[in-house]
């Protein structure tokens, strides 16, 4: 992300502040908006945490060394403050959330439905904050900073997702991949370019913040209709009968699929008679589950996992046959 930064500033021809402003972006570490960009893209939610936490703790040292490689001056930075930061906005929400779910999964089953459409509406007040806050100085901006800044974020989106088809991730892989180095902690870096370098040179961090919020959601709701539609057709082709459990999306998915699919109490019921189990979520129920149940419910003790939730030594010891994903089949 330097790099692009760098070469879109030549591009572009822009100042001295508006291309220190972009360095500064790209040396920061991913926005912990990525996170939530991450869930409702059908990412991995938890690679996305742990590498926003690894880079913005990695990047106490590494974004002053960047900024002062590349834009010629050390810029000093309050490594506590920003070790507070992450503990407020990672670590706090993170911890909360796994204690919450271990001691009220009642409460957390019923909330998780309607977290997208908050998450959503969240990121829709972050943009609306940012625009007023800069109003004035974005009016003055000419739209040469504003298409560099889009093309900043856009290549870091496509520099992810390219990383990951090279290396032979999952899909869901190359699109976590694909969001945590398109979007960066650019609030950290309208806060460094306002201190050491002035308000131009924070501009190009303010309209990032407002565009990769906008590239993210976009883009997280085209690769989520896209699973959900390749779902969709797979259930259609089909010839055979589907039963199915989610302990969340039973009551959306029911009434869409109501004369195709039979919907059960639970994954025990939905695995009766049946010829093989699919699994596609990764809810706590179905993390550990009663395999000798399972093997006397399917017909044939076959298995597609495709969220790797089982160990394969194990599943081969149970006597399974035990398809994941990127992993050696059993």
């Amino acid at each position: 992300m330097p790099l692009a930064a760098i070469l879109l500033a030549k591009a572009f021809n822009l100042t001295d502040e508006f291309t220190i402003g972009m360095l500064i972006v790209g040396a920061c570490a991913g926005g912990t908006a990525s996170n939530v960009m991450t869930y409702l893209a059908r990412g991995d939610v938890a690679l996305s945490v742990s590498m926003t936490l690894a880079s913005t703790l990695w990047g106490v040292f590494a974004t002053p060394w960047i900024i002062s490689m590349t834009a010629g001056e050390i810029i000093h930075v309050d490594s506590i403050n920003i070790l507070i930061s992450v503990i407020q906005m990672v670590l706090i929400p993170l911890t909360a959330g796994i204690l919450i779910t271990h001691y009220q999964p009642a409460f957390t089953n019923m909330i998780n439905k309607h977290l997208a459409d908050i998450a959503s509406g969240f990121i829709l007040l972050i943009i609306a904050i940012i625009v007023a806050l800069n109003a004035d100085e974005i009016a003055t901006v000419g739209y040469a900073v504003f298409a560099a800044v889009a093309l900043h974020n856009i290549i870091g989106l496509i520099s992810g997702y390219a990383a990951g088809k090279l290396t032979r991730q999952t899909e869901v892989t190359c699109r976590t991949l694909a969001i945590e180095i398109g979007m960066q902690n650019s609030g950290l870096g309208v806060a460094l370019a306002l201190k050491y370098f002035g308000p131009m040179a924070a501009l190009p961090g303010a309209i990032f913040s407002i565009w990769h919020n906008i590239s993210g959601s976009l883009l997280a709701g085209l690769w989520r209709f896209q699973t959900d539609m390749k779902i969709r057709a797979a259930e259609q082709q089909q010839k055979g009968k589907v039963k199915a459990f989610d302990p969340e999306a039973m009551e959306n998915v029911e009434a869409i699929y109501d004369d195709k699919v039979t919907f059960c109490k639970n994954q025990y019921e939905a695995t009766e008679g049946a010829d093989f189990m699919v699994i596609v979520t990764e809810w706590l129920v179905f993390r550990d589950p009663d395999f000798n149940k399972l093997s006397n419910n399917l017909s044939t003790p076959l298995i597609f996992d495709g969220r790797n939730l089982f160990d394969l030594t194990k599943m081969q010891e149970r006597g399974f046959s035990y398809f994941s994903i990127g992993r050696k089949d059993i």
